[in-house]
């Protein structure tokens, strides 16, 4: 007999079943989640001082007070009986917590034009046509983008050089040089957790 039809004999073979009376929604609304009241009990002060201001101010959660934050958050769920653990951390805005980053080289008939405003103006014209779905927060004007021999842009290699990860130079690469210029912009720029 399969598990399932185990399970639907037990049922039927049990008869009524009494149910407990359901308790109030205001008893266990939120009752699962980390709240600022529960943070108080689980966070030193210095903490939670740094998880209000974050939340209210949309200040940036020191790394040492994040590792904090995410121990009292352990400890709060082991007290409801968590045997399995993990913390992501995402913005309360319904966006992604994802920052998309631009990077684009100048073709054209050679006219003069300021960098800085070229890369403001197209910030805003992403988000005045696409919207906030995706933040996009930097564009950044290059003399030349990573590419292999047939073209291909090696994105996930310019990712890597922002985010400190090791990376192996492929062998279709038009100019490793290339790979240099893009750390020394990303570290000019203070673009990726490599350069904060």
């Amino acid at each position: 007999m399969s598990l399932r039809f185990h399970a639907l004999k037990n049922l039927t073979d049990n008869g009524n079943i009494e149910v407990d009376k359901t308790p109030k929604i205001t008893g266990i609304f939120a009752s699962n989640v980390f709240t600022l009241k529960v943070a108080r009990e689980f966070l030193s002060d210095e903490a939670y001082k740094s998880l209000v201001s974050s939340i209210k101010g949309g200040k940036k959660i020191d790394r040492n007070m994040g590792n904090q934050i995410a121990n009292g958050l352990k400890a709060w769920a082991e007290t409801k009986g968590v045997s399995h653990y993990t913390h992501w951390f995402q913005p309360l805005t319904e966006q992604s917590a994802e920052k998309h980053d631009s990077f684009f080289t100048l073709k054209g008939d050679g006219t003069p034009i300021e960098e800085t405003k070229l890369e403001e103006e197209l910030v805003g014209l992403i988000r005045e046509k696409i919207g906030a779905v995706a933040y996009f927060k930097n564009a950044t004007v290059v003399k030349r983008l990573p590419k292999t021999r047939s073209g291909k842009i090696l994105r996930k290699i310019i990712c890597n050089i922002a985010d400190g990860v090791e990376y192996a130079i492929p062998s279709t690469i038009d100019d490793p040089l290339i790979l240099t210029e893009i750390s020394e912009k990303l570290k000019e720029r203070k673009i990726g957790e490599a350069f904060q």
